[in-house]
Order: C-alpha cells, then sequence, then structure tokens
C-alpha cells in the first residue's frame, strides 16, 4: 500500500471526487423519488379510469430498478469506498428486453 504524503493546501482528488460522486448520487435518488411518486399517482389514476395500464407499470418498474442501481451504486462507494461497477452487474433479474411501450429495444 502506498501512502501519499499530503502538503497543506493539497487537495486529496480521490476523495473529493467520491464526494462529489456521492453528492450526485444523493440528489439523482432525490430527484427520482419524486418521479417515483408522480407516475404511481399517474398509474393509480389511470387504473381507476379502466383503461390499460401496462405501459405505466413497466414505466414504474424502470424507476424502481433505476432507484435501486442508485442506490448500490452508492452503497458500493460508501462502504468499500470505490468507485462505480458496471450497471448490468447489478441486477441479474431483469430481463434484457424490458422495454417501454411497443418499440423493440434498439441495438447500440
Amino acid at each position: 500500500m502506498i501512502h501519499l504524503l499530503r502538503v497543506e493546501g493539497q487537495v486529496d482528488r480521490e476523495n473529493s471526487f467520491k464526494e462529489v460522486w456521492r453528492a450526485e448520487l444523493l440528489s439523482r435518488l432525490e430527484l427520482l423519488d419524486q418521479v417515483i411518486s408522480e407516475q404511481a399517482s399517474r398509474t393509480a389514476a389511470v387504473r381507476q379510469r379502466c383503461w390499460d395500464a401496462t405501459t405505466f407499470e413497466k414505466r414504474s418498474k424502470l424507476y424502481q430498478i433505476t432507484r435501486q442501481h442508485y442506490v448500490a451504486l452508492l452503497e458500493q462507494l460508501l462502504v468499500d469506498g470505490k468507485l462505480p461497477m458496471l450497471w448490468n452487474d447489478l441486477d441479474p433479474d431483469v430481463p434484457a428486453d424490458l422495454t417501454l411501450g411497443s418499440r423493440p429495444p434498439q441495438a447500440r
């Protein structure tokens, strides 16, 4: 393990980057919680009218999955002190073809 000497006034870039990443994840989680709540209200309104809520339910599921990913990334950053891993390693139970609407997934 390499120990670096800290010079007074010098910025510890690794910890600074982690603090910025942590703040960004917390901000995204806060906004995503708001979006999830609003989407739940829209889904409930569609169901109440006895309309097809499939698209709304899929979108809600995608928001929940995204939130789980953000929480996992934040935990990884806080607990392990590591920067984020690949997104596709987070939730192996999510079907690869989970999409919104009737459009097929686009190739990358």
